[in-house]
This record gives structure tokens, C-alpha cells and sequence, in this order.
């Protein structure tokens, strides 16, 4: 109220429709508050107004209230989360709602009080450390952060002295000197409590790790990894993925700071591209990707520009998926590619059309993201260029980044055709903020964040219920699959064999040649499965009007070969 400059105290008190409980908290008026405070049961009543005391006196800014209203006993609560409109003003719990009101004086009280509380349903109304750490950083006023910040730090530290105090040598492996316990918190704490050690409840963290967040600032996570928490790496011996590839995988789309720059400072404390998700083959490098083609094609730039995440585009990044779309599993270009079309396609034509997409609409949406594909190849080929030495381009970039075109030729044919994805489907990996990689519902941690699995013949997460990729790959029709190689050598070989091809021509290729290229493929195609349908109905003894028209163009066909022969 302070900040909005709203002073509500300062009224008379015939300006006050409302009941005496919130009279004398809008007042600030310690006599009015020490006669409702006369009887706890009407004080702590909050169905009068909606609004707890606490509440009340918190939106208020008002200490000296908090500290009467908690002295004579009323329980802590909060009722916010009945009111999902005030929920996402000020947040869900009381300290949520402190930070919203930007004063430092009644965030601590909460803080000070929350240490002294030890009733879970209390502590659950004040609420967790890291979702208020959440809250001040998106108000991004310093000194929140760093009272809320400092209360975590002494709270790790307190669970360390437990942990050094009661647990034997070999049990835990300390953080390394100046790092403060994050990842391996609520294992310590099982442990403490299977010893029978009295540990507080407001020890216990909220979540996995402090960086599990939904929407981080960079300079939170500066503040974070210099006040001591370091757990940014993936562990070998965590059943746990990394804050990278949580985040990656988190349901939210678009960060304050962007995606990409969150993910590459997670790359300079420790992350690895090569982190693979528990059970999959899909790793940190696959989702950026992904990412990348999700945020990218949403903003749709006028300027193609070569961003810092060209570093991507490598050719080694792999799985072990034989979906068609892709010459040797999974890379750069499929994922670039299904993050564009997630929401649009979602991998599968009758999708699609359950939406009432048209098939017209359908490759029209196609064309527009092989445009835009084509159009950033391009630009990532006149990078290289200009970064390469005089005359090192022909010798070397230009054959080292011919993988690039021909696995857009492939994936331009492999959709144009009507082909469907049996490889990974990094949507099938999003979560809520708890991600679960593990079937195995007997320990509830490793339902969260399940078991890493190294047996490879488990390395691939299909879009298709079934785990029959093989199944998938061959069960496509013969004749699509053999028009799809020689569709894709044919696009290559054309576009090789112009002069200055690589260095931004891609677009124009795409247009001028290769989809007419495709759709005389397709039409082709068309005219033999009719022709091969008609057969069959004659076999039966049907005939279609459709099937005279075949037998016509076909003759034509004939004939018109026997007219060119003779007159050669």
C-alpha cells in the first residue's frame, strides 16, 4: 500500500464500510487490534472478510501488527489460494505476498518468523524459500533478493552442520569447500531423520535444487552460484537430470532473459550438451535445438541473422532413431524442425486434421517453415564464410557442411510426401516443474526424478505408444520409401552441381527447383497408386469413371511414346 502510495490509515473512520478486523488493520490502529485480538476466536476468523489478519496486515505493510497479531497466538494461514485473482497478483503464500508489496521490513518479518514455526500447515502458509527467491527476482529490487537469499544460504548451512554433526564418514559426500549443499538437501535429511534426529521443518527445502526455477534472471543465478550453490553439473551417481535439462524440458516457454542465454550460462558452470535424459537417447543438445526451433519460429524475424547458438549445429550430436526423416538418427536439423512444427503438427497428420486443418493448409504451413529453415541455413552458411580465411571456404567449410543441405532436401521430401515421424518426440519430456523419468512408483523420489539407465536398447523415446521403432520404420510403404532416396540424391546432386550453391542460395533453389521437383514426384506417385487402385477394382469387376480417365491417360501415354520414337 506504501508503494502505490495509498495511505489508508490516514482516513476517517466513517470513510471504512467493512468489519472491525479490517478496520483496525487498514487504520493501523494497535488499540482497535488489541480489542480484536481480545477474542482469538473472531480474530483468527477469516470468513468474515475472506482475509486472514495476517494477510491484511502484510498487504498493509504493517509490522508492528504482525508482530502483536503472532504474539497473542493466532494461527498462521493464508486463504490466497481460494482467491485465484489476488493469487496472481500477490502470489500464493504470505511471504509471496510480502515480497509483492517491495518492503524489505515485512519480508524479514516473515523470514524471522517462518524459522520459529513448526507447524508444516503454518509453514506451508508462509511459504518456501525458493518460491519467494522466484518472487523477488521478477521484482528485481536487490534487497528482497538478498534477505531471502541470506535466509537460504544459513538454511543449507544449518542442515550441513546436522549432517557433519550426526552422520558417519562415508554416508554423504560433503560439498566441496565454499559450496553449499543443494541437490543432496533432502537425501541428508532422509538420512538425519532414519538416525532419529529432530530436524526442523523449515530446513527442508522446497525443491530438488535451487535452480529449478520457472522463469530465472541471470543475475539470480550469479547471486546463487557465488553465495555457494554449485550443483549446475550433471552427477553420475544423482538419479537426478541437471538444472539445465530441467529447464530445457520445463513447460514454460519464453524466459525474461531468454532461453539460450539461461542455458549458456548453465554451459559455463559445468552443463554438458552430451547430458542425456534418463532412458532416452534425447540429450541437452537435442532439446536446445528444439527450443530453439520453438522460439524461433514464433518470432518469425524479418532479418535472418546467425545467432550464438550456430555452435549446435554439429554434425556428431546423434541418437539411435532410423525414422526416415533423417539420414543417421536424430540431430540439429529434425529437432530445429519439430520445434517449429510442435504445436502446429504435433508430429502427426490426423492431428492435424482433427483440428480442421485442410490438407492445402497443412503444406502451406509446411512451405512456410521450409522457408524460414531454408532462409536460416543460408545465413548460417554466409557466417562460416565470412569467419573462414581467404580461400579456406572451398577447400573446407563448403564439403564439412554439405550434411546441412542434404538433410534439409531429405526433410523437405520426407514431409512433402506425407511421411510420419516414428522418432523422438522431445514433448512427450515436458513437466510441470517435477519431471517424471522413471515408471517405478514405489520410492516417490525416484518417481520424480528417476533411475539413469545405460542400456542403450533403451535409447529412444518414440512418438508412437509402442516401442516398435523398427516396426515403424519398415511398416512405411515400399514405393515412398524409394521415392524419398532418389527424391533426396536428386535434390543434392542438383544442388551441388550449381556454381556457388552453399553460400546463400538455398531459398532460392528451394523455390525455383526443388519443389517443382517435388511435386512432379508427388504427382507421379499419385498417378501410379491410381492406377494400381484401378487394377484392383477391374480384378473385382468394379469400375469407376475415375478408372476410364487412368486407362485414357495411360494410353495417351503410350501413344504419345510412340509418336515421339517414330519422329526421332
Amino acid at each position: 500500500m506504501d508503494y502505490a502510495g495509498l495511505q489508508l490509515w490516514k482516513l476517517d473512520d466513517d470513510c471504512l464500510d467493512c468489519s472491525e478486523r479490517m478496520r483496525a488493520v487498514m487504520l493501523k490502529s494497535e488499540e482497535r487490534l488489541d480489542a480484536v485480538l481480545a477474542d482469538i476466536e473472531y480474530a483468527a476468523n477469516s470468513k468474515e472478510d475472506g482475509y486472514s489478519l495476517y494477510e491484511m496486515a502484510t498487504f498493509m505493510e504493517w509490522r508492528e501488527g504482525l508482530e502483536r497479531i503472532f504474539q497473542r497466538g493466532v494461527k498462521i494461514e493464508a486463504g490466497l489460494e481460494l482467491r485465484p485473482n489476488a493469487q496472481m497478483v500477490y502470489g500464493r503464500t504470505l511471504l509471496e505476498m510480502a515480497v509483492s508489496t517491495r518492503n524489505v521490513d515485512i519480508v524479514n518479518f516473515w523470514l524471522e518468523t517462518r524459522r520459529q514455526v513448526a507447524d508444516m500447515a503454518e509453514l506451508e502458509s508462509i511459504g518456501s524459500l525458493e518460491s519467494a527467491l522466484d518472487r523477488a527476482d521478477s521484482y528485481s529490487k536487490k534487497g528482497m533478493r538478498d534477505a531471502v537469499l541470506l535466509e537460504l544460504v544459513n538454511q543449507r548451512r544449518s542442515l550441513r552442520q546436522l549432517a557433519d554433526r550426526y552422520l558417519l564418514p562415508g554416508e554423504y559426500t560433503p560439498p566441496s569447500e565454499g559450496a553449499l549443499l543443494d541437490s543432496q538437501a533432502q537425501e541428508v535429511i532422509d538420512m538425519l531423520v532414519k538416525r532419529g534426529v529432530d530436524v526442523k521443518k523449515s530446513l527442508r527445502p522446497a525443491r530438488l535444487s535451487v535452480f529449478h526455477q520457472a522463469d530465472p534472471s541471470i543475475d539470480i543465478l550469479d547471486m546463487l552460484y557465488e553465495a555457494g550453490f554449485r550443483d549446475t553439473a550433471p552427477k553420475e551417481d544423482k538419479r537426478m537430470v541437471s538444472p539445465l535439462l530441467w529447464m530445457l524440458t520445463y513447460e514454460r516457454r519464453r524466459l525474461r532473459d531468454g532461453i539460450f542465454n539461461i542455458a549458456e550460462w548453465f554451459l559455463r558452470q559445468g552443463s554438458t550438451l552430451t547430458e542425456r535424459w534418463p532412458n532416452s537417447g534425447l540429450t541437452v543438445h537435442h532439446f536446445m535445438a528444439w527450443r530453439r526451433g520453438q522460439d524461433w519460429f514464433e518470432a518469425q524475424p524479418a532479418h535472418v541473422d546467425v545467432p550464438p547458438w550456430s555452435y549446435l549445429v554439429e554434425k556428431g550430436f546423434r541418437d539411435s532413431c532410423r525414422c526416415l526423416c533423417s539420414e543417421e538418427g536424430c540431430g540439429f536439423l529434425t529437432m530445429l524442425w519439430k520445434g517449429m512444427a510442435y504445436e502446429d503438427m504435433e508430429f502427426e497428420y490426423e492431428e492435424v486434421r482433427k483440428k480442421g486443418a485442410t490438407q492445402s493448409q497443412l503444406d502451406e504451413r509446411i512451405n512456410t517453415r521450409l522457408d524460414a529453415l531454408a532462409r536460416w541455413i543460408d545465413a548460417a552458411f554466409q557466417a562460416e564464410m565470412r569467419d573462414a580465411q581467404p580461400n579456406q571456404w572451398e577447400e573446407e567449410t563448403k564439403y564439412e557442411k554439405r550434411w546441412l543441405g542434404r538433410q534439409f532436401f531429405r526433410l523437405a521430401a520426407f514431409e512433402k510426401l506425407g511421411l510420419r515421424h516414428t522418432c523422438c518426440n522431445p514433448g512427450m519430456l515436458q513437466h510441470d516443474g517435477r519431471p517424471i523419468v522413471s515408471e517405478d512408483e514405489s520410492v516417490e523420489r525416484e518417481k520424480q526424478i528417476g533411475p539413469l539407465d545405460e542400456n542403450p536398447e533403451r535409447m529412444t523415446i518414440l512418438e508412437e505408444d509402442e516401442e516398435t521403432d523398427e516396426t515403424c520404420m519398415l511398416g512405411v510403404d515400399t514405393l515412398l520409401r524409394s521415392r524419398l532416396e532418389s527424391l533426396t540424391r536428386a535434390l543434392d546432386g542438383l544442388y551441388a552441381g550449381r556454381p556457388g550453391s552453399l553460400p546463400g542460395a538455398l531459398e532460392d533453389f528451394l523455390w525455383v527447383h526443388a519443389m517443382f521437383l517435388i511435386d512432379d514426384e508427388m504427382e507421379r506417385v499419385r498417378a501410379e497408386e491410381l492406377k494400381m487402385f484401378a487394377e484392383g477394382r477391374r480384378e473385382l469387376g468394379i469400375l469407376m469413371d475415375m478408372d476410364e480417365d487412368t486407362e485414357t491417360e495411360s494410353e495417351d501415354e503410350v501413344d504419345s511414346d510412340v509418336w515421339d520414337s517414330e519422329e526421332e
